[in-house]
């Protein structure tokens, strides 16, 4: 992946950076851990919330050669993949799955799209296998952005395409949410923890100093 590097210096700055230590790494690691596993119903592989997906294809629609062998990576649930595969795209959708996870998706959706189960570390395809690898709102919760790109690396074919869309926390409204959560008693919104970093992310909102994610071209590999 050639731009390998590049995009990992980005995510890195923008994932790790509060993390200081490994003891830190371990600390968020378990917290993680827990908060997926207690909040399925309503957050990760459980949710439902459906807004931006037909956005989110759109985009691939537009960079990807069609008929591409798509790994949809951290797909969540079966609707991605089945909207990318609706779209004209070969999808395997990879996420943490459970087996009680793959059995009532495939119940739903029958052979419409593929689904497979990561372990956390290697995506069980073989090496160069996928034109595209694209994911939506992933990156954002990982800690371990080398190995992991290391990985969608190994399946991304030469010359493929590496989609990785996420949020723009740089948006005025963001802030503006957190300001109001703050004020509702709150320790904090995601990255927001006082007024004052609230104020500061509305000054570099409105002053345009941050790039939006939509902007950002996808990296040819």
């Amino acid at each position: 992946m050639t731009a390998s590097r590049e995009m990992t210096d980005t995510l890195r700055a923008n994932v790790l950076k509060p993390l200081r230590s490994g003891a830190d790494l371990a600390r968020v690691e378990r917290a993680l851990a827990t908060f997926y596993r207690t909040e399925r119903s309503t957050y990760g592989l459980e949710q439902i919330d459906t807004d931006g997906l037909p956005d989110y294809v759109g985009i691939i629609q537009r960079f990807a050669p069609r008929s591409a062998s798509v790994l949809e990576f951290g797909a969540g649930t079966w609707r991605a993949p089945l909207m990318l595969e609706r779209a004209g795209f070969c999808v395997v959708g990879c996420d943490l799955f459970s087996e009680a996870d793959l059995a009532a998706f495939r119940e739903r959706i029958g052979d419409a799209a593929q689904l497979v189960n990561y372990d956390g570390r290697r995506v069980p395809l073989p090496d160069a296998s996928v034109n595209v690898v694209t994911s939506r709102n992933v990156f954002e919760h990982i800690l371990h952005v080398d190995s992991m790109l290391d990985e969608l690396d190994r399946v991304l074919a030469p010359g493929g395409v590496f989609m990785p869309v996420g949020p723009n926390w740089s948006r005025p409204h963001n802030a503006i949410r957190a300001a109001l959560q703050l004020c509702r008693g709150a320790d904090r919104y995601w990255h927001y923890e006082s007024r004052w970093q609230v104020g500061v992310g509305l000054l570099r909102s409105f002053a345009g100093t941050s790039r939006s994610a939509s902007s950002v071209r996808p990296a040819s590999c």
